[in-house]
């Protein structure tokens, strides 16, 4: 279990970094292309911002739009870096091989009664859903050898290990 938390523990801090620097870059970008793309001279009549943009450049009434517009291209790149992390995050997790053939080998194993086949499966699949399937199974495992406690007792904390390593 120890060596579980010490291994989350570090996308975790990962994925705090990350979260708490993309808003920042993002604004930040948004701001440098809306000054020196946006806010380019050639986009406007006479090459002067304070003019109006030339006819058909779109960056110059883009620019028009004021400060706003920073922050609106920084809201939707903000909203595309996170959908893009996610999608990579939820590939991840599946593993190495097709979760359905992963889950069938488990089952598989389980019914045969070999935990540790299910256990090497889980091991050579990796991701976060062979992750959650083996504590699921150590926990099982474990719980076959107690004595002294009731089946409810068991399935509670065999529940209880799902949860959390889910």
């Amino acid at each position: 279990m120890a060596e579980m938390s010490k291994t989350n523990a570090t996308p975790k801090k990962e994925s705090n970094l990350f979260s708490i620097l993309v808003i920042p870059v993002c604004l930040i970008v948004c701001i440098l292309i809306y000054k020196f793309v946006f806010g380019d001279a050639n986009n406007f009549v006479n090459n002067d911002v304070h003019n109006n943009p030339k006819e058909g450049n779109y960056f110059g009434i883009v620019y028009k739009g004021g400060p706003i517009v920073p922050v609106l291209m920084s809201l939707f790149l903000i909203v595309v870096v996170y959908t893009i992390e996610r999608l990579l995050t939820i590939s991840r997790a599946k593993g190495i091989g097709n979760v359905d053939e992963f889950l069938k080998s488990v089952k598989h194993s389980l019914d045969h009664g070999n935990l540790d086949a299910a256990l090497a499966a889980c091991d050579k699949q990796r991701g976060t859903v062979a992750n959650v399937v083996k504590a699921t199974v150590e926990k099982y495992k474990q719980m076959e050898s107690e004595s002294n406690m009731t089946k409810d007792q068991k399935v509670i904390a065999i529940q209880k290990e799902v949860e959390e390593a889910t």
